[in-house]
């Protein structure tokens, strides 16, 4: 029974794809959880106070998020409000490189970027975890828990990667950070083309 829930959820097109999104996103909250304290005490010179006001600054942009999340779903649908969120994270992403490239970065910047970043990446998360449970929905139970799993697995293996390649730098991890929404906006824009002409196909009047 287990192996022919997994087949069956890996073998679904939607489900399948937003797993992988999923482990996208999570490796973004990982590698900023798995680097902060590097970028924040050991580049960017802070105190280990200092850095966890900070981390705590940036951490309210989540609530700001869910909260924009819900009437975002309301007016624009699931997948629009994450093409959304994607497109801030790649520009919160960017500005982290840019600022860092200009030489002006500072607790403060990386700060207020990831507050930005915030705000957005559950929004993505979240909804992820909800396109991959519509399509199953007598097994959802399952589905969740596969899910978050097999999402868990890809993104710890893509943070381990990344804290080793950046080594607590801030441009590359940010450049990595920046690969990541990309990737996570290219797939969100190739699935709505996708699903459109569908869409329109159903609700043109017969």
């Amino acid at each position: 029974a287990l192996l022919r829930r997994t087949g069956r959820v890996l073998r679904h097109p939607q489900s399948r794809r937003f797993i992988l999104f999923g482990g996208l996103a999570m490796t973004a909250l990982l590698s900023y959880l798995a680097n902060a304290p590097r970028l924040f005490i050991d580049r960017l010179g802070t105190t280990p106070f200092a850095f966890v006001l900070f981390f705590a600054l940036s951490s309210t942009g989540i609530i700001v998020g869910q909260l924009a999340n819900r009437r975002m779903i309301r007016l624009l649908g699931t997948v629009t409000a994450s093409t959304i969120a994607a497109a801030v994270l790649c520009l919160s992403a960017c500005m982290i490189a840019l600022i860092d490239l200009a030489g002006l970065s500072s607790p403060w910047s990386l700060c207020l970027c990831m507050l930005i970043f915030n705000t957005s990446y559950l929004v993505v998360f979240a909804n992820a975890i909800s396109l991959t449970l519509d399509p199953h929905g007598e097994i959802a139970g399952f589905t969740a828990a596969f899910s978050g799993f097999a999402s868990a697995i890809v993104a710890s293996l893509l943070s381990a990667i990344i804290t080793s390649l950046a080594g607590g730098a801030i441009l590359p991890w940010a450049l990595a950070m920046l690969v990541l929404a990309v990737a996570c906006l290219c797939m969100l824009l190739d699935w709505r083309f996708r699903t459109q002409p569908a869409l329109r196909e159903a609700s043109r009047p017969s």
